[in-house]
C-alpha cells in the first residue's frame, strides 16, 4: 500500500535532478510504501529521460507556475501524505519514515522540514543553523508566521484537496500561502529531518539579495497581500 506521494515539480533541470531522485529512492522506509511522481513543465534537456530512471509516473506538460506542476502531480498522487520536494533538493534518509509518524496524529493537516542551502561555505552553514533555529522559535511562539519553504513541505490528500491545493495565480509565497491555509483545517508542524537545497540562488543574489527578496514577499503575504509576481525560477539562474 503506498503511504506517502514524493511529488517533484521540474523544469530544465538535467543538472541536479538526479542529486534529488537519488535521496528520494535511498529512503529508510521499504520502496513499495512511497511513489516517486515527477511534474514537468515540458523540459528542453534531458531532465525528462534522468527522471524516468527514478520515477513512478512522469507527467510533461506545459504550466505557467510551480503551483500548476505541483498541483498536476497531487491530482495523480495514490499516497495519504503528499511529500513536496524542490527539484535541486537533497533530503535526509528517515524523510519520509518521519512524515508516516508524524501523520498518524489525525489532527496534523500539513507539515514542513528544516532546511538550509547546501555549501562548503562556513558562512553558509552557519546561517542554515540560525534559519533553523529561527524557524523553531516560529513555530513554538508564532505559528500563524510559520516560514513553510517549497523546498520540501507535506500536505494530508484528503486537507490538501479540501483547500484546492496551491494557489495557482501566485507566483512567490505560494508555499507559505499553502501552509497557512492548511494550518486553517488542522495543524501544521515542524518535522525534525533536513532539506538541503542548491546554493545557485544564493550565488547570484548574494546574501543580502536573497534575504531582502524573502522578506519583502513575507511582508507582503502577511500583512499587506500583495505579491512581487516576479518568481525567479531555478531554471532560469
Amino acid at each position: 500500500m503506498i503511504k506517502a506521494s514524493v511529488i517533484i515539480p521540474c523544469l530544465n533541470e538535467e543538472k541536479l535532478i538526479e542529486w534529488t531522485l537519488r535521496s528520494v529512492i535511498d529512503q529508510s522506509i521499504p520502496r513499495r510504501d512511497y511513489e516517486i511522481i515527477v511534474s514537468d513543465g515540458k523540459s528542453t534537456d534531458n531532465t525528462v529521460n534522468i527522471a524516468r530512471k527514478y520515477a513512478d509516473k512522469v507527467i510533461s506538460k506545459k504550466n505557467n507556475s510551480i503551483s500548476e506542476a505541483r498541483n498536476l502531480g497531487a491530482a495523480i498522487a495514490k499516497g495519504k501524505y503528499l511529500v513536496f520536494i524542490d527539484s535541486d533538493t537533497i533530503v535526509s534518509r528517515t524523510l519520509l519514515e518521519s512524515v508516516i509518524k508524524k501523520f498518524k496524529d489525525k489532527r496534523v493537516s500539513g507539515a514542513f522540514v528544516n532546511y538550509g542551502y547546501k555549501s562548503n561555505s562556513i558562512v553558509i552553514n552557519f546561517l542554515n543553523v540560525l534559519f533553523s533555529i529561527l524557524n523553531n522559535l516560529i513555530n513554538i511562539f508564532f505559528p500563524k508566521f510559520v516560514l513553510a519553504g517549497g523546498v520540501c513541505m507535506i500536505a494530508r490528500k484528503t486537507s490538501f484537496n479540501k483547500i484546492k491545493g496551491f494557489d495557482e495565480n501566485m507566483k512567490t509565497s505560494e508555499d507559505n500561502d499553502l501552509a497557512h491555509r492548511l494550518h486553517n483545517v488542522g495543524n501544521f508542524v515542524l518535522i525534525n529531518e533536513t532539506a538541503y537545497t542548491s546554493d545557485r540562488r544564493l550565488k547570484k543574489m548574494g546574501v543580502i539579495g536573497l534575504l531582502k527578496y524573502y522578506l519583502t514577499d513575507f511582508y507582503k503575504h502577511h500583512f499587506t497581500k500583495n505579491f512581487s509576481g516576479e518568481y525567479i525560477h531555478h531554471s532560469k539562474l
